[in-house]
């Protein structure tokens, strides 16, 4: 009993390690498959944001160029845009992550190229935003500056990544749908259980859905460079135990297969082993202190243990009836054995009662002769009813008196048979 409870202790702990020691395995390959996933991807959105910069710094060193679009002269704002808008084209064909570039000066005329993924709303959009900002500037009398890196705005619907040169005469800058942004790293992640967002360093999602499962989930965080930009990787936790590999998942199962053996080689010992043999041991018990009565009264499916409670039982019921048959037949002997004896000791009674009425009548004793007789008589009587046979307490209380009644009678007459013999 102890070593099969040992046995399934030990394959619980087998099988306890083994899941902790594969989730634990399976949790770290997790964590290192989207950590170098996630330093991809992010490489691959730095780089994107990188080019975008060094296009935008290309632009804005073609500053005679830019410094043009504002001059009062048309024909010399004309060139100028010319030549712009070939840079412009040139850097953002080579360039698939920026949506759009654009220079803009102080007249509201302005070069620019944009995506196919823009559409004419878009582009109106984008460059709307781009006038009223310089004329806020301008009325404001404020020194352009340009933004600190890259920034989000919200432009119509749609959120961008911005990044932009100011100067009095002239604006340029690169424009970034945050939602083509990510795209191209999604395409990767085309029928995969990840989700992917982007949001910024405050946590507001700026692209990518959000996980709108019901699911425990787990997320990772991967800063992109340092443009204040977090690519957020999602997971539901229960897909790290769907990537169990085959091999692992055939030795748990195993596992549970033996747990489960275990389990039922040890229900069936204690019920068709362990249990006969405890209830014929308290059968044994009980008779050994006197209870021959008792007997083993379990059922079990076992046919050896079924055969030897019914033979056990047999030979307790065989053992019971010899006993009786041993002490009926010494009972029989010693009531054969008083009969003789009773045998023997009536003739003595019956002579002695003569004689102590023949020395009663030599006194003239005749009341207590004849009250001697009447308790002999109902003695004689009681003996020849009774026998050796059991009778009421209170008969044999009553044969008591009687016999003492004649002892009284008895020993006086004795005493006068010896002073009559004494005397002659």
């Amino acid at each position: 009993m102890f070593v099969m409870s040992g046995l399934l202790i030990l394959g619980g702990a087998i099988l306890l390690t083994l899941w902790r020691f594969t989730n634990n395995v399976l949790a770290e390959n997790q964590q290192e498959e989207i950590g170098h996933l996630l330093n991809i991807y992010e490489a691959s959105l730095e780089y994107g944001l990188h080019s975008t910069d060094n296009n935008l710094l290309s632009i804005a060193q073609e500053q005679k160029s830019l410094e043009e679009l504002s001059n009062a002269e048309e024909a010399k704002r004309y060139y100028a845009a010319t030549d712009l808008l070939d840079i412009i084209k040139r850097l953002r064909s080579n360039n698939d992550t920026v949506d759009m570039l654009i220079a803009i000066g102080n007249y509201e005329n302005n070069v620019s190229d944009a995506s196919a993924r823009l559409t004419m709303q878009d582009r109106d959009a984008i460059i709307a935003y781009m006038n009223e900002r310089r004329l806020e500037r301008k009325e404001g009398e404020k020194m352009p500056t340009g933004t600190q890196g890259w920034i989000v705005v919200t432009v119509g619907e749609e959120q961008y990544l911005l990044r932009s040169y100011d100067t009095r005469d002239y604006s340029a800058a690169a424009w970034i749908k945050a939602d083509t942004f990510l795209e191209q790293i999604l395409r990767l992640e085309h029928d995969t259980n990840r989700t992917l967002t982007l949001e910024n360093a405050q946590g507001v999602l700026l692209a990518g859905e959000a996980y709108k499962g019901t699911k425990p989930t787990r997320s990772w965080r991967q800063d992109i460079g340092k443009y204040n930009l977090v690519l957020v990787c999602t997971v539901e936790r229960n897909t790290i135990y769907e990537q169990i590999p085959f091999l692992p998942a055939v030795i748990l199962l195993i596992v549970v297969l033996m747990i489960g053996l275990l389990v039922w080689l040890y229900s069936y010992v204690r019920s068709e082993i362990f249990q006969p043999i405890r209830a014929l041991m308290y059968t044994i018990e009980y008779i050994q202190n006197g209870d021959y009565k008792h007997r083993v009264e379990t059922r079990c499916r076992n046919r050896e243990f079924s055969v030897l409670n019914e033979a056990f039982n047999s030979m307790m019921d065989t053992i019971v009836e010899l006993r009786i048959s041993e002490y009926e037949r010494q009972l029989q002997q010693k009531e054969t054995e008083l009969k003789y004896f009773q045998m023997q000791i009536k003739p003595h009674f019956f002579l002695n009662a003569i004689a102590t009425i023949h020395s009663m009548s030599f006194d003239n004793r005749g009341e207590e002769i004849r009250a001697y007789i009447t308790a002999l008589s109902e003695n004689i009587r009681y003996m020849f009813k009774a026998g050796l046979h059991t009778v009421p307490i209170e008969e044999e209380l009553n044969h008591l008196e009687n016999i003492w009644k004649c002892r009284k009678f008895c020993i006086p007459a004795v005493f006068s048979v010896i002073w009559t013999d004494r005397r002659n």
